[in-house]
């Protein structure tokens, strides 16, 4: 990790530079990596990451490229973590600064920032006419969070949706899942995802025909009833788990896995119904099965379902699902193998989308 202290005395200036203030989860961690690479590499521009490193992902996936400055606090810090950031912006002094990060609590707080804004998300969050899991956060604390914001002189918000705003927001989802109109300074940049190098011995690489059961670092647990009926459908003659609960022999523990090397064998992609997974099985090819880990992966997997890219699964209810997938599994293959699109495509629109701002 390189020094803060040496950065700032060797760039005094204000420089092409972006401070990203990021979630402590795999997704948003991973989804900023892929935008910063092509920002430096398509455009110059340098980034820094600071948050709260509350998993070790910021610390293990961007330590070794980008400098860090991390930011101790707890989701129950709001105030002390929007100070923090506002003292690291006064210091430092970028051209923009980038968010991407549930905005509560990381955003409840924030003060206006001396720089442009680029707030990184997904369209279902802010636009969509569901309830998010942030909706009901937000309508279950309204009265204490409005007051302190109030007295922090904040401007007032009517709801969550209002703390994603920027000068720019981008949408990391797929046009497919997404309705065509929204306001001038939305974007739709396109699935921005990531994956490390594999680490599973060449011969399971190699392995046909698969069931990717990729669960990332949010998922529960899935039946293994589940899992059969779902092998048993897709015509798959192996299942590669990856996830934080995943139980598997060659990759134990595998949030963190090389996820196209295994898509490009598989009939069918099972995700928590976190963009990442999803969304880069989607660019593959591959149809998607949702067992949601949370609200707002049940959102997504309602996109999903009705694009019909894949299908939602209740959790509580899981067999209607189940159906649904067998008897129009064909139909959905033939619309996901329509719907691919190249992964870099958008971390490099994100990124020069963000580079029209210097």
């Amino acid at each position: 990790m390189r020094s803060s202290q040496h950065h700032f005395a060797a760039r005094g200036d204000a420089g092409r530079r972006i401070l990203w203030v990021v979630g402590p989860a795999l997704g948003h961690v991973s989804r900023c990596l892929a935008i910063a690479r092509q920002l430096r590499t398509l455009h110059g521009i340098e980034s820094s990451f600071a948050g709260a490193d509350l998993h070790g992902y910021h610390a293990r996936l961007l330590g070794s490229e980008f400098e860090l400055h991390p930011v101790e606090c707890t989701r129950d810090q709001p105030e002390r973590f929007g100070a923090a950031i506002q003292a690291l912006v006064q210091q430092s002094r970028p051209t923009v600064v980038g968010f991407d990060c549930s905005p509560i609590p990381w955003r409840l707080a924030m003060p206006a920032l001396p720089a442009a804004t680029v707030c990184i998300s997904n369209h279902f969050l802010c636009l969509g006419t569901e309830e998010t899991l942030q909706d009901r956060e937000w309508n279950g604390n309204r009265d204490a969070w409005s007051a302190l914001r109030a007295r922090l002189r904040l401007p007032e918000v009517a709801d969550a949706r209002g703390l994603y705003a920027a000068d720019q927001l981008l949408f990391a989802d797929p046009a497919a899942v997404v309705p065509a109109d929204m306001p001038a300074n939305h974007h739709v940049v396109g699935a921005c995802t990531w994956a490390p190098g594999d680490p599973r011995p060449p011969a399971r690489a190699a392995a046909p025909d698969v069931l990717f059961a990729a669960l990332g670092s949010t998922g529960s647990a899935v039946p293994q009833r589940v899992i059969d009926r779902l092998a048993q459908i897709c015509g798959a003659s192996e299942v590669v788990r990856a996830g934080a609960r995943s139980v598997d022999r060659d990759v134990p523990q595998a949030a963190l896995v090389a996820g196209p090397s295994v898509l490009a064998r598989s009939r069918l992609c099972l995700t928590h119904g976190g963009s990442g997974s999803s969304y880069q099985a989607l660019a593959c090819g591959v149809p998607v099965a949702v067992w949601p880990g949370h609200r707002n992966h049940e959102l997504l997997g309602r996109r999903i379902e009705a694009s019909g890219l894949g299908v939602l699964l209740d959790r509580d209810d899981w067999m209607p699902g189940l159906e649904r997938l067998a008897s129009g599994f064909d139909a959905i293959c033939a619309r996901a193998r329509q719907a691919t699109s190249d992964l870099a495509h958008g971390p490099s629109r994100a990124a020069g989308l963000i580079a029209s701002l210097y």
